[in-house]
């Protein structure tokens, strides 16, 4: 059906619902951006207060939710979607980015302070002005219209700076 809609994107999200995650602005961005009639959502996480459910029954055939995958077959979520989106208030070190990062998969993302120098504005990805729904719609849009380029530079940001060998001199000179 994906192949019949070249158009259609589907936006990657991995995450446990809770309140760090900012379940608020997921519901509004999932209710604008359904309404482009070009995005489905994937979407892999444990669910709390059936906030996945409850998106889901509503949403039908435009989001697809998975409680969890097993590690090995989160290739095949990467490989699936187009983009990841990410909503924290806040991350620590999040390894899903250069696991997007490693499969071609750019990131949208709100501005959030620890993955400042990860994904970089309009070169690996997208990060809103701010936490509105409606400027990270502007940054989904801008990497759908973006999305080869995207894809290129987010691959060679991770050879370039996730390189084991690299990594492993790096260590050693310590």
């Amino acid at each position: 059906d994906r192949k019949k809609k070249k158009n259609l994107k589907v936006i990657g999200m991995a995450l446990n619902i809770r309140p760090v995650k900012d379940p608020i602005l997921i519901k509004n961005i999932i209710n604008i951006i359904l309404k482009k009639n070009s995005f489905i959502f994937l979407v892999v996480g444990r669910d709390r207060d059936n906030f996945w459910k409850k998106i889901v029954k509503k949403n039908q055939n435009k989001i697809y939710w998975f409680n969890s995958l097993p590690q090995n077959k989160m290739k095949n979520f990467y490989n699936t979607i187009d983009m990841l989106l990410i909503t924290s208030k806040s991350e620590g070190s999040p390894n899903i980015i250069p696991e997007a990062f490693s499969n071609g998969v750019p990131v949208v993302t709100v501005p959030i302070v620890a993955i400042e120098g990860l994904v970089i504005n309009k070169v690996n990805g997208s990060i809103s002005q701010n936490r509105n729904p409606k400027e990270l719609e502007k940054s989904i849009i801008y990497v759908k219209n973006n999305l080869p380029k995207l894809k290129k530079n987010s691959k060679y940001f991770f050879n370039k700076n996730y390189n084991f060998i690299k990594t492993i001199k790096k260590i050693s000179k310590y």
